[in-house]
């Protein structure tokens, strides 16, 4: 949401008429205080040939309530607050990777801020007016105030309850297992809408200052890695939809075999499997078994599971910064490649 704020400026000029030196030394002093900025930056403020300074952009309301008791706003148009927007978050780190983070201008810089800036942000417009022999602006009715038109809502499709689950238990299992990081993604299959992104370590998105780039990023979309056993049973899915048996067995080697002067094995060594089903090879999650089925199936199958499942293409999804992924089908010529693929080694998802 956008909160009303107040931001602190000041005119040099029209102050150094308005106060004297001694008055503005003591609200520079005043102002350095109640602010918390180093007089010496306050003093550059002060010196400052340009018509318009800026000297703190959204103020809190105790800044803003020091400023009026002190009676710093009491020297006509030389120092004076102006309205403006502030982004506010008031769900704190749920889904802060998805929605993002916007700068003290309120243009996005992340997330979906960033990927609907245009359609959030509103229109700007420009609004004619005159200065008097003071400097002080003038303006001329209000037809440019009327043609501002405010930025639109954005509805999501992620649902709150699951996404705070999603992120509660993502954060428990990076913890037990003392992980780097971890991502989680909950989707509607029957659509494809997502109900929750989590990511692990997250961030406050209202306060940013310090926060490590690694915080921000959604790997659910910028990270990949290799998927492992869980293409498995895809490899097994592709040879089912070509027509093969679920009774269908392959002789998985007694737990080892060569391909192309490389050595294939069962991820425990202890697994000495001979015949199993293509139920089974997932059962065990047998590397030899799948890497076999690759194989059977050959090169122009194999690329086919590519294109169904979108390899080493992007989804498409209405996030900035998301990566396709590493899946070349033109490597499936090496025999040794397209074994590998057959139990998720080789290629990268995100």
């Amino acid at each position: 949401i956008s909160l009303k704020v107040n931001s602190l400026f000041m005119r040099p000029e029209l102050l150094k008429r308005e106060a004297s030196q001694k008055e503005r030394q003591r609200i520079l002093q005043n102002l350095s205080k109640t602010l918390q900025i180093p007089v010496k930056q306050m003093q550059e403020k002060f010196a400052s040939q340009r018509g318009f300074v800026w000297i703190k952009r959204q103020l809190t309301e105790n800044e803003e309530r020091n400023i009026r008791d002190l009676g710093l706003l009491e020297y006509g148009d030389g120092l004076g607050l102006a309205e403006e927007t502030k982004r506010h978050y008031p769900n704190r780190e749920l889904a802060s990777h998805l929605v993002g983070t916007v700068n003290i201008d309120g243009l996005g810089l992340e997330g979906l801020e960033l990927k609907y800036e245009n359609i959030l942000s509103g229109q700007s417009t420009k609004i004619a007016s005159t200065k008097d022999a003071m400097g002080r602006r003038i303006f001329e009715g209000n037809e440019g105030l009327l043609a501002i038109k405010d930025g639109q809502s954005l509805i999501l499709t992620i649902d709150k309850t699951i996404q705070y689950e999603t992120e509660k238990n993502l954060r428990k299992s990076v913890e037990e297992f003392s992980a780097r990081a971890g991502s989680a993604i909950v989707a509607d299959v029957q659509t494809g809408e997502i109900l929750a992104m989590a990511n692990f370590p997250t961030y406050n998105p209202n306060q940013t200052k310090g926060v490590p780039a690694e915080h921000r990023r959604n790997r659910a979309i910028t990270d990949t890695f290799e998927p492992g056993s869980t293409f498995k049973s895809l490899v097994v899915g592709m040879a089912l939809e070509k027509g093969r048996s679920p009774k269908s067995k392959i002789y998985c080697e007694k737990g080892s075999f060569k391909v192309g002067g490389r050595r294939i094995s069962e991820a425990e060594a202890k697994e000495k499997f001979e015949w199993l089903s293509y139920g089974e090879i997932l059962k065990y999650s047998s590397n030899v078994g799948s890497a076999k089925l690759a194989m059977e199936l050959g090169v122009p199958t194999m690329s086919q599971l590519f294109d169904k499942l979108g390899l080493g293409q992007k989804t498409g999804i209405d996030l900035p910064g998301e990566v396709s992924g590493i899946a070349q089908k033109s490597e499936l010529k090496s025999i040794v490649r397209l074994a590998n693929v057959g139990f998720g080694h080789g290629i990268a998802v995100t």
